[in-house]
């Protein structure tokens, strides 16, 4: 259920998603498997993997990885360095070879802007919010594992200490009270804090569980802090609660089957808490974004899509104000006589507007990274819209329609200045600018 929500929702927008999370689940089963009969063969086939998780979603990779090692130095110190050896030495080999082959097709510096330079303007807004959770989980760590240490006679004390802690955090920036009041509104910041505080708990009190499950919960804990932190460096968003579920929801199974209740049967008690819990936590899988208060990867919630649009191809379908009257001011622009038969392109892809406007695009090609990868790529794209003498050029602007929309700036920097050097700007809306070629 877990990959089949991953696919549905989170990969609708970004298939790499998906990708990434059955990459990890990979890794943790043949970790499990190492562990079960120890041979070598099922790290090196993990070193495989992990150079693929990289190369899929850096973010993934870059936290997944250590914690796959921390794991393997947990529950199997006596042979760290070798099983090192056989994880990274084929991580190092797969992740050469891929590099050599961007290199022989000339697109080794476009692949190195993409994961940095790229990445870290797209995920620039996360930074913080990624650091202030990263940094806050071992005080985090230790201050429960103080507290469950103290004698009971003591305990008031050390949580009274705590409380000071958290109120002294706010004190120093009590803008942080704001944002605070508007987290505790939003529906999702609750999964966020059970997704994050939950392993965390579970990795303090280990020594609760059977000793035969402990070292699966022991990994799942830490692999789904891992997976939580890669998510969250794209935002605060939904896709989070997808993306985790697999290593969530099993390490809740663990849980729930771990306790035993008073008041109930086990296994009673197992499917009614159990029950109960996934019902809740796959509400947003089952009704989409559940939050009102901001955008998601540009899913409108239900209280802005407000407008009927009055375009034929639109008929029936509810969209933003700003998106109708954009579109509604495009759609008329280029239905007037004098443009009636013009040949149009849309930058960097927005086909909508071939659809709307009944047009083809004027080049084959749209923009997006696989067809513009290499340099070499935009340069023949540049000669193809010369030789199909391209009328106009729509260049989508950053907007709510697109809100990444110019990030594509510097990596199609070649297009870019070729539309500014030949064309010229005739409209300007709040997502669009029309650009006409200059007579």
């Amino acid at each position: 259920f877990s990959i089949a929500s991953i696919n549905v929702w989170a990969g609708g927008f970004a298939y790499y998603n998906t990708y990434g999370v059955l990459l990890q689940v990979a890794m943790m089963a043949l970790l499990f498997l190492f562990l079960e009969v120890k041979k070598a063969g099922y790290l090196i086939i993990a070193g495989v993997v992990a150079a693929l998780l990289f190369f899929t979603k850096q973010t993934y990779g870059a936290f997944f990885v250590p914690a796959f090692l921390l794991v393997v130095v947990v529950t199997d110190s006596e042979h760290f360095l070798y099983n090192l050896k056989l994880f990274l030495v084929p991580l190092f080999i797969t992740s050469g070879g891929i590099l050599l082959y961007f290199f022989m097709q000339g697109g080794l510096y476009q692949f190195f802007y993409d994961c940095f330079l790229f990445s870290k303007e797209v995920k620039q807004h996360a930074v913080a919010f990624l650091a202030n959770r990263i940094v806050f989980a071992p005080l985090l760590f230790v201050g429960l594992r103080i507290f469950f240490k103290t004698q009971s006679k003591n305990k008031l004390g050390v949580g009274a200490l705590g409380v000071l802690t958290v109120l002294f955090y706010f004190l120093l920036k009590p803008n942080r009270l704001g944002r605070l009041e508007s987290y505790l509104l939003d529906p999702l910041f609750y999964y966020h804090v059970a997704i994050y505080i939950i392993p965390i708990f579970i990795l303090v009190s280990i020594k609760w569980f059977p000793r035969r499950v402990r070292r699966q919960v022991f990994a799942l804990s830490i692999f789904t802090l891992a997976l939580f932190f890669g998510s969250i460096a794209s935002g605060y968003n939904d896709a989070t609660i997808q993306v985790t579920s697999p290593f969530f929801l099993s390490l809740c199974t663990f849980i729930f089957s771990s306790i035993e209740m008073r008041c109930f049967r086990r296994t009673l008690s197992f499917y009614l808490f159990s029950g109960i819990f996934f019902l809740i936590f796959v509400l947003p899988m089952l009704i989409g974004p559940i939050r009102n208060v901001h955008l998601v990867y540009g899913v409108y919630p239900m209280n802005v899509l407000n407008n009927q649009s009055n375009l034929p191809k639109l008929t029936g379908l509810r969209i933003s104000a700003e998106e109708n009257k954009d579109l509604t001011v495009l759609t008329d622009y280029f239905s007037a006589p004098e443009r009636k038969n013009s040949s149009i392109l849309c930058f960097p892809y927005c086909p909508l507007l071939n659809v709307l406007l009944e047009r083809e695009s004027n080049l084959y090609f749209s923009f997006f990274y696989f067809e513009t990868f290499r340099r070499d790529d935009q340069i023949a794209q540049i000669a193809q819209i010369r030789e199909n003498q391209t009328d106009y050029i729509v260049i989508q602007e950053k907007g709510s329609i697109e809100p990444e929309a110019h990030y594509e700036d510097e990596r199609l920097k070649d297009l870019e200045e070729y539309v500014h050097l030949h064309y010229k700007p005739v409209l300007q809306t709040k997502n669009f600018t029309v650009y006409r070629k200059d007579k």
